[in-house]
């Protein structure tokens, strides 16, 4: 498959890890593929509602994308401070948050890969947010 050059700027302590498995761009490319794959894999077996994914598409920009967010991504959706995001959407923030607590960690990482999609490509349009979460 033909490939199309780019620049990236990595931190030195990721440029050690991708190289000490191999050719830079390789396992850049190879790396990324399996981790795409996972993440596909996983929104595979993720059961939720539309109004559950609007809320998360709200809340999550606000938590933030980081890895902190997505290991307890249960205990920041239980905080009083997205009670009206529960509101809006009309979800039941008790049986939401047992469900996400639920999920392992590759499954919270699809879902944040998912909605920062959403928000990059259509955010605004929640005619197409689920799209993110089935098909790829």
């Amino acid at each position: 498959m033909p490939v199309r050059k780019s620049s990236i700027s990595l931190y030195p302590e990721i440029e050690k890890r991708i190289t000490s498995r191999g050719g830079l761009s390789e396992v850049i490319r190879r790396d990324l593929a399996r981790l795409y794959d996972l993440y596909e894999r996983a929104l595979r077996t993720v059961e939720l509602s539309r109004q559950e994914i609007c809320l998360l598409a709200d809340v999550l920009p606000v938590v933030g994308f980081d890895m902190t967010a997505v290991r307890y991504l249960y205990i920041v959706l239980n905080e009083a401070s997205y009670d009206a995001f529960y509101a809006k959407w009309e979800v039941d923030k008790e049986i939401f948050v047992k469900k996400i607590s639920e999920f392992s960690l590759i499954h919270s990482l699809a879902i944040f890969d998912a909605v920062e999609r959403y928000k990059l490509n259509d955010d605004g349009n929640v005619d197409k947010i689920e799209w993110y979460f089935k098909e790829f």
